[in-house]
């Protein structure tokens, strides 16, 4: 896996969702858990599962997440400070994103 700094600030690992579960039933178990299928924008853990996002993570939960999502959440912060002047939850905008029929939506 690829090592990366996390949004958290923290060093973390990065790679394809079935690169880092076995099985559809392995990943489906953790999601049921953890929700962790939400996280990463996708309304079941079927749907995560047949997208195989790059997904990244750490010890910190917050770092679990969908890099695609990430990327687009940076998008809008930089546009939104740059026009406004203004700061930019991150965190709280990127748990807004997520996949709906193949495209990134705000909930």
């Amino acid at each position: 896996m690829k090592r990366v700094k996390c949004i958290s600030g923290i060093e973390g690992w990065q790679d394809k969702l079935q690169n880092v579960y076995p099985n559809l039933d392995e990943f489906r178990d953790f999601a049921s858990t953890f929700g962790v299928h939400k996280r990463l924008g996708f309304a079941s853990p079927k749907d995560a599962w047949d997208a195989n996002p790059v997904i990244q993570g750490s010890t910190n939960p917050v770092d679990y997440r969908s890099v695609e999502l990430i990327k687009e959440a940076k998008l809008i912060q930089k546009a939104y400070e740059k026009q406004t002047g203004g700061s930019f939850d991150f965190v709280d905008y990127l748990d807004q994103l997520a996949y709906r029929d193949g495209k990134i939506v705000v909930l």
